[in-house]
């Protein structure tokens, strides 16, 4: 993003396209009909993430397994790939997902990765 004047006065705030779409899916819930859903190895749970935000909610609160299970299973880098439409962070995701990583370094490492792309570039 670019911030400059206009000859008139205005501020005229350019923006860089790969970066709009993907900052507007963190804060809004665009994709009401594609959430992931976090349901563990025993299908006890059932909890919606609508957007990054709430990921980043529901990722710190899962318990080590079920976090796992997702990770593992690769139904986090689907979700990333399929509905936030962002290819870099699917592969994070899948990359920790064949690593033999623990549940609080692959949290700390896909939430910082989010925070890199989309908290601190909006």
């Amino acid at each position: 993003m670019t911030v400059s004047q206009s000859m008139y006065g205005l501020m005229v705030v350019t923006l860089e396209p790969d970066r709009v779409a993907p900052a507007v899916l963190s804060s809004i819930d665009v994709y009401r009909d594609r959430k992931t859903t976090g349901r563990g190895p025993e299908g006890k749970l059932n909890l919606k993430a609508q957007n990054l935000a709430i990921f980043l909610q529901i990722a710190d609160g899962l318990d080590d397994e079920t976090w796992l299970f997702h990770l593992k299973n690769g139904d986090i880098a689907h979700w990333f790939r399929d509905v936030i439409k962002d290819l870099e962070l699917a592969l994070q995701a899948e990359l920790m997902g064949r690593d033999d990583v623990n549940a609080e370094e692959s949290r700390k490492h896909i939430g910082s990765e989010i925070e890199q792309r989309y908290i601190l570039a909006a």
